[in-house]
């Protein structure tokens, strides 16, 4: 039995579950465009590292600079046991703060935490009603996803 299952009692999540939790092409305004995929990229490193970690990645979708959103970045990490997504969460709010004229939003959702960071065009106003719909389709994204939520361990 693999660390991840004897570490959480859950079996090991397919790497197509974890992706499924990105924002895609559907859940965005346009005219962004993903210029770097989840899985070819990892979120910043924290010092001392988050505890728990399973896999991460880090999506980042970008739009000419006179767009109303110029940047997103969508972090995600998936930890082995709620209680480490949760400090990894409080973390994140305290640790990590967005770029200058950006605004962020940590989420914690189950096993998983996530980090938008969205980023205005060169006019545009605060991104903040955007990013709370993007925290809105993320958070229904999870949802929908056996592994926001507390997976059956193995032998139930």
């Amino acid at each position: 039995m693999e660390w991840w299952s004897r570490l959480s009692g859950h079996p090991r999540p397919e790497p197509e579950e974890f992706l499924a939790l990105f924002l895609d092409r559907t859940d965005l305004p346009g005219p962004l465009h993903l210029i770097c995929p989840p899985q070819g990229r990892r979120p910043p490193e924290l010092a001392p590292p988050l505890t728990g970690v399973v896999t991460s990645g880090a999506a980042v979708w970008a739009a000419p600079g006179d767009a109303a959103l110029h940047r997103i970045d969508d972090l995600r990490w998936l930890f082995a046991r709620p209680r480490h997504a949760a400090l990894a969460a409080g973390r994140l709010r305290t640790e990590l703060r967005a770029p200058a004229a950006a605004a962020d939003r940590v989420l914690l959702l189950g096993l998983v935490v996530a980090r938008l960071v969205c980023a205005p065009g060169q006019d545009a106003g605060p991104p903040g009603p955007a990013l709370a719909e993007l925290a809105a389709r993320a958070a229904a994204r999870a949802a929908a996803s056996p592994l926001a939520g507390h997976r059956p361990r193995i032998g139930d």
